[in-house]
C-alpha cells in the first residue's frame, strides 16, 4: 500500500508526533510506503527527520501558490503511485478532494486533531473527509457527527498511539544530572506542563490556580517550547504572584528526559486533540491533571480532569498533590497498567483497516 500524508500544521508537535508514529508503524508493521507532503516547520528537522518529506505551502492563500501546490501533490501521486491520501488537517483535505475527484483510483481520508474547531456553515462546507473522517477520541466523534453533520458510519474513532517500549525512565544518574543543571533541589516538587509554549496550552490558567494553592511548598514548573513574546507574559504573571524564580524554560525537550524528573504532568489546554503527552506520562508513572478537552473521555479513568478556566477545581487538585495524597500514586499506577490501549500497534492496525475499506469503496 502507498500512502501520501498531507500535513499543514507542522509546527504543532502533537500532529507531527502522530504522523511520525503512524508512518513508522505503517512502514514497519504493514510494509506500506509512506510519503509526506508538509508545510515547512520544526517537525521536519525534528520528529519527521528521515522520512520522505516534500514541502508544500498549505498556509499560503496566493492563488498561484495554491495552483503550484496542486501540481506538486499530483506529481507525488503519479511518481509514487499513491493509493491513499491521508489529510491531517482541513486545508490539505480540500486539496485531496480535488485530486481524487479527477483521479478515481485514489481515495482519501481526513483526520481531525482538535476539539473544538469552528463548525459554522462556511467551515462545514469547507470540510471534506472523503471515505472516512477520523476522530482521535469520543469528544471528536461527537463533534463531527453533531456539529459537522457527518454520517456516523463515516466517522471512525482512532486513539493516538506511541511505541510504548521507548518510554521508560532515564537512569538515576541522568535524572540527578538534569536536576543539578536546573538547580532543582531534592525537596522540590516538579510540575511539567508538557506542551508547546502557546496560549492555548493553559500556562496562565495553571499559574492562576497555583496562586490559589495555599499549601504549596518548594516547587519548580517546567514550561517547554520556544516563544519569547509569550514567555515574557508568563514571567510577568508569575512575578505578580511571587514565583517567577520557580519557572524553568528549557526550550524544546525530549519528553522522556523531563518526565523522568517530574512528579506531576499538567495539561490545562483550552483546546486539545487527544494529547499524546498524557500517554507518555502514563508510561513513566507520572500522574496527570488535564482539562476536559479532546481526548479526555477516552482516558478519564486514568487522569484527573478539570474544566478549562475552573481555577478553584485545579487549585484543589494541586493542593492534594502538594499534600502527597495517595490518590495520585494510585491513579498513576492504574494508568500504567492500562496504557496498552494507546499503543502504536493498535493505532496502526486501525488506520490500516480504514485505508483498506477506503480502497474497497466502503
Amino acid at each position: 500500500m502507498r500512502v501520501l500524508m498531507l500535513v499543514k500544521d507542522s509546527e504543532m508537535g502533537g500532529v507531527g508526533s502522530n504522523v511520525a508514529s503512524l508512518a513508522k508503524g505503517l512502514q514497519e508493521r504493514k510494509k506500506a510506503e509512506v510519503v509526506i507532503g508538509i508545510s515547512e516547520g520544526e517537525c521536519i528537522e525534528g520528529m519527521l527527520k528521515g522520512y520522505d518529506n516534500h514541502i508544500i505551502d498549505f498556509r499560503s492563500k496566493n492563488p498561484f501558490i495554491i495552483l503550484k501546490n496542486y501540481q506538486k501533490i499530483l506529481n507525488l501521486v503519479r511518481e509514487y503511485h499513491i493509493e491513499i491520501i491521508h489529510a491531517q488537517n482541513r486545508i490539505p483535505a480540500l486539496y485531496a478532494a480535488v485530486i481524487c475527484f479527477f483521479n478515481k483510483k485514489v481515495r482519501y481520508i481526513w483526520s481531525n486533531h482538535l476539539v473544538p474547531i469552528p463548525s459554522g456553515l462556511k467551515y462545514r462546507l469547507a470540510t471534506k473527509y472523503g471515505s472516512c473522517a477520523v476522530a482521535e477520541g469520543i469528544s471528536g466523534e461527537q463533534m463531527l457527527i453533531n456539529d459537522f453533520k457527518i454520517p456516523k458510519e463515516k466517522v471512525e474513532v482512532i486513539n493516538l498511539g506511541i511505541d510504548l517500549s521507548k518510554f521508560v525512565k532515564t537512569s538515576v544518574e541522568e535524572q540527578n544530572e538534569l536536576k543539578k543543571y536546573w538547580k532543582i533541589k531534592k525537596t522540590d516538587k516538579v510540575i511539567l506542563l508538557y506542551g508547546r509554549l502557546n496560549i492555548v496550552k493553559g500556562h496562565m490558567f495553571l499559574l492562576d490556580a497555583l496562586d490559589k494553592t495555599e499549601n504549596k511548598r518548594d516547587f519548580k514548573i517546567i514550561f517547554p517550547g520556544e516563544n519569547e513574546e509569550y514567555k515574557v507574559e508568563i514571567l510577568e504573571k508569575a512575578k505578580k504572584y511571587g514565583f517567577e524564580k520557580n519557572i524553568i524554560f528549557p526550550g524544546y525537550i525530549k519528553g522522556r528526559d523531563y518526565l523522568s524528573i517530574s512528579d506531576l504532568m499538567v495539561l490545562p489546554s483550552s483546546t486539545e486533540g487527544f494529547g499524546i503527552v498524557n500517554v507518555e506520562s502514563f508510561c513513566l508513572d507520572v500522574p496527570v491533571i488535564r482539562t476536559k478537552t479532546g481526548g479526555y473521555e477516552d482516558m478519564k479513568d486514568l487522569v484527573f480532569g478539570v474544566k478549562y478556566g475552573d481555577i478553584y477545581a485545579l487549585s484543589n487538585l494541586l493542593r492534594k498533590f502538594f499534600d502527597e495524597d495517595e490518590c495520585f500514586k494510585e491513579r498513576a499506577r492504574i494508568a500504567k497498567e492500562n496504557v496498552g490501549r494507546f499503543s502504536l500497534e493498535r493505532m496502526t492496525d486501525k488506520y490500516y483497516k480504514v485505508y483498506q475499506s477506503a480502497l474497497m469503496g466502503r
